[in-house]
């Protein structure tokens, strides 16, 4: 499951067994520049992290296809309202669930048939 922060820190409530990308990473990417003046060369960004926050708050549509195949995600989650929800809805690959929810949009991947 690729997702923000706040919605990956959720999922586990919901489903032990679900596997997210990241979990909380935006809170070691916001004093990663402290951290690094404080021991150089000695901190090592998760990639998960660097990749949710890639996909969701500076992507492009290369990006965009790279993470999903690269962390083998099944689902997207993104909350409802997101300048990404109607660009990524419209590629192939991507076909929206339907939930009960009206906080967030669910995407299933079919990372075959993103395009390249």
């Amino acid at each position: 499951m690729l997702a923000p922060d706040l919605q990956s820190a959720r999922i586990h409530a919901y489903s032990a067994e679900a596997d997210v990308v990241s979990r909380r990473g935006s809170l070691v990417l916001k004093v990663l520049p402290e951290l690094k003046k404080r021991v150089p060369g000695r901190i090592e960004v998760p990639q998960g992290s660097l990749d949710v926050r890639n996909f969701f708050y500076d992507s492009t549509l290369e990006k965009w296809m790279e993470i999903p195949r690269r962390n083998e995600v099944d689902y997207v989650m993104i909350p409802e309202g997101s300048p990404l929800v109607a660009p990524l809805q419209r590629l192939p690959g991507l076909t929206t669930v339907d939930t009960p929810s009206d906080r967030y949009v669910l995407l299933a991947v079919d990372r075959g048939k993103l395009p390249e």
